[in-house]
This record gives C-alpha cells, structure tokens and sequence, in this order.
C-alpha cells in the first residue's frame, strides 16, 4: 500500500478497510488468494524499482569521478596501471547490479508469495489445521434373536430384524453374515442337516439403512460356500437327500434373481476367486473353471484326494489345499488351462481353514494347531512352523499379526482362547481365554471383535489383547454371533 496515497486519509481509511473487508468475505479463498499476490506485487514492484535507480545513479556517479581524464593525467603510469582494473571493474558493475537487483525482485517476489499463500492456508481453515474425522461404522450382528446393526461408539442397537430360529435350535444359527454396499446378505437355517432329513436354507438381503428386507430366496439343503464377486452372488448347496448331488447358483445381489444354476457331482462345492470373466469352484477331487456369466465349463482338473479349500488367485498363480489320506498339501496351478505347476513338499494334517497369502507367503492352518509359512516362489518350501494350540478355527492376517481362534469345545476351557503371532517367525505375542467358542474374528483398525456364546460381543485391543468393551447384544441362545463392520 502506499502510504501517502490520497485515496487513504485517515478520514477515510476506516470506511476503505470496511469495504475491502466486505469484498474479501464474498470472494473464494482461491480468488482471494490471487488478490492478495496482485496486492503485494503492486506495492513490491515500485519500491524495488526506486532501490535499483538509486544504486544505479549511485554508481555511475562513483564511476565518474574516478576514471575522469583529469585525475589520469595527475596519477601517471603507475596509477594507470591501479586504476585499469578499477576501471574495467566498473564498467561490468551496471550488468552485476542489474543482476542483484533482478535476484532480488525474485526473492522479494517469492517470498511474498510464500507468506501470502501460507497466510491463506490458514485463514481458510480459521487458523487451525482441520482434524482428521475418523470414518463411521457400524457393526452388524447376527445370532438366533435376529440381525442387528448396532453404533460401535454407544453400544446402542439402530435397528433389529428378528428371524425364525425355530425355538433357539443352534442348528438354525446364521451361518454367513455380509455387508456389501448398501446391503446385508445373511445365510440362514439348517447349517448341520445330515442326509435324508428335510432341512431347507434362506438367503436374506436386508437395507443396511434401516434393515427392511429387500429380497429372500429359499433352497432345498444347506449352504456349503458363500461369496459375493462384484453384482454376482455365487451360492454353493447340498441338495439333502441325495448322497452326491448338489447345486451350484449365480444370483443378482441386489434383487436375488438367478442368473443362471449348474448341477454338481459332489455335495460340497467351494468358490473361490473369479478373474477375467472365470469363476474357479472346487468341488470334491475335482477343480473346475466356469464362466462367470453362463456357467460354462471352461476347464477341470481332478486328483487322487479331495480339494479342502476354496481357490484363491494371487499374483497370477492358483492355490489351493488338497488332502491326500491322511496328509495335506498346497498345490499351485496355472489359471489359464487348469495345469499344476507344483505342490508343496511339507504335508501337514487337516486343512480346514482358507490359507493367508501375503507377499509370497502362505500361511497355512492346520486343525490339530499347528501354523506354517511356506514360500511360494520356492513351490511351497516351509520358513517356519509353530504349534500353537490345539484345534484352531479361524484365522485373520493385520499386517505382520495372524489372529487365531483356539477352540476345544462349546463349552468354557482354558483350552478356549485367541492368540497373536508374529508372521514373520510365527512366535506368541499375546494370548487371552475366552469362556466359549468364538465366532468370526474381525479386525477394524487397532481393534478386534468377535462374538461369543453368551450373546456378548467382545472388543480387544489388537496390540496386546487387552479388553477395551464388551458389547451386550440379544439373548445368550448358547450360539456365537457372526459379525461385520460397515459404514
């Protein structure tokens, strides 16, 4: 600003402040921005062309008087021979000042911008950082009383949909519970049914909003595989009643249609991933690739044992379990023509839980309670091996932690617990007993929940298992809960 400006007397400069205040606080911190940096300009600029006209005047000045022919003539020889390099010295001097001065309007320049733009960062914000707000979710609880979304801050219940548990049989109990969208898909019914008894499942969608149903299907037998691909439920079925038969669905996730439906020769079917228009399923001795579309056959592999786990693709490869009486393997197979690129030396006993594949690594869960890190760039090759329990369940990877459920019964054992290892040598980190078997272990930031058998679900922390809350949701139907977090 310049300050002998007319247009800034001090009769007048309250009313200019006002005004220029008013135009500021209609305009966009962008535009008040730009503003600013044509303000600063404006007063930077003429003053930094006075400084360089003064040192310019200044030194032609000092140039003058000491190279005039008079005081040559006086100095003689010798004090031409001083004053040669003085005099070429200052014949560059107008080019060096030129060059300070541009170095300085630069600087000037840059740093006015620099104060200016910090100084809008924080005006924009009202002088403070503005806090990181941490994403809302929520948690989802199934169990014999019903579904259940419930605040995870407040314990408080937002909504409950009940179901027919058929008085509290735990054979009822939902077996899969999942959040994908905007909806909550719930498998529920006879999860146990043996041969020849009439049992039947339901598939439930529910708005995750305000838990109103959205759609239902019902299927003869019971669920052996469950998995959501983009828009596409996949639905694996025993058909009960027929010793090797079964049932393998495609539905429309959001209205429950069938898209299309192929039989199976073995009851037990596992889907695994689907990649570039193939769905890869398990089934038996048998590992075929469908198209995900129609259902087509695309290729099949079968061998001398039976497929314990759902396929998984990784990095472009294929793995899967199979068991061969009475040890179990990885095998790793080509996804393009279904051929086996090699199968792990290490046998281990029953493969029961879904192997974790991080960074080249496979962790496998053998039920009697033994864990392993074999390499898969070395076809399998064992790093480590811990036993840790004795028959565990479930098993969760967060970052280098493996979270496992150790179960021995229904009932409260010390054997009953969940432990944390470390993925990189597979020592204990943390253990802690629970009174009754677990159900699904998820993870949410630093913290763990898994439901329990008295209607409770528990919160751990994920750096030393302590207990930060236990959340008390329906009855104690002697049933663990399976639970989700989701917006």
């Amino acid at each position: 600003m310049n300050e002998h400006s007319d247009h800034f007397t001090p009769q007048t400069v309250d009313g200019q402040i006002e005004h220029l205040a008013g135009r500021r606080d209609q305009q966009s911190p962008n535009a008040r921005l730009v503003q600013t940096l044509h303000e600063v300009c404006a007063q930077d600029v003429p003053v930094i062309q006075r400084a360089r006209a003064r040192l310019l005047l200044h030194l032609e000045e000092r140039q003058r008087r000491g190279i005039s022919p008079q005081s040559v003539q006086q100095g003689g020889g010798d004090q031409m021979q001083t004053l040669g390099p003085y005099m070429q010295k200052n014949r560059s001097s107008p080019r060096l000042v030129s060059a300070l001065a541009a170095t300085l309007v630069v600087s000037l320049l840059v740093g006015s911008f620099i104060f200016v733009l910090t100084r809008t960062k924080h005006t924009a914000v009202g002088g403070n950082p503005t806090p990181i707000q941490p994403v809302a979710f929520s948690m989802y609880v199934a169990n014999l009383d019903g579904v259940s979304k419930v605040d995870v801050q407040s314990g408080k219940t937002l909504w409950h949909y009940p179901l027919n548990a058929k008085g509290g049989d735990p054979r009822f109990a939902p077996a899969t519970l999942q959040v994908v969208g905007s909806l909550v898909y719930l498998v529920n019914g006879d999860a146990t049914a043996s041969s020849g008894s009439s049992s039947s499942q339901s598939i439930l969608a529910l708005d995750a909003n305000n838990g109103k149903l959205r759609w239902e299907k019902q299927f003869d037998g019971y669920n052996t595989s469950f998995q959501i691909i983009e828009d596409t439920l996949y639905l694996g079925r025993h058909a009960v009643g027929e010793s090797s038969a079964g049932f393998l669905y495609a539905l429309n996730r959001n209205d429950g249609k069938v898209r299309w439906s192929e039989p199976t020769h073995v009851g037990t079917i596992l889907i695994g991933s689907a990649y570039q228009g193939i769905l890869y399923v398990v089934e038996g001795n048998t590992f075929l690739a469908l198209d995900s579309a129609h259902g087509a056959l695309k290729w099949f592999q079968r061998i001398d044992g039976f497929f314990s786990t759902a396929p998984q693709l990784v990095d472009g490869v294929l793995y899967t379990s199979a068991c061969r009486y009475p040890h179990c393997s990885v095998e790793a197979y080509d996804p393009a023509r279904g051929t086996r690129l090699w199968r792990s030396s290490k046998t281990v006993g029953e493969i029961s839980v879904q192997p974790i594949i991080v960074h080249h690594t496979i962790y496998v869960v053998a039920g009697m309670g033994d864990v392993y890190a074999l390499d898969a760039q070395e076809q399998g090759k064992e790093r480590w091996s811990k036993h840790v329990g004795h028959a565990l369940s479930s098993a969760v990877m967060v970052e280098d932690t493996l979270l496992l459920s150790n179960v021995n019964g229904s009932e409260p054992s010390p054997d009953n617990r969940i432990l944390a290892v470390n993925t990189a040598d597979g020592s204990q980190r943390w253990s802690i007993n629970i009174s009754a078997s677990p159900g699904n272990l998820v993870v949410k930031g630093d913290t763990v929940y898994y439901g329990i058998a008295d209607g409770t679900v528990q919160a751990h922390q994920l750096s030393d298992g302590s207990l930060l809350k236990a959340y008390k949701i329906g009855k104690p139907l002697g049933v663990a809960s399976q639970i989700a977090l989701a917006p």
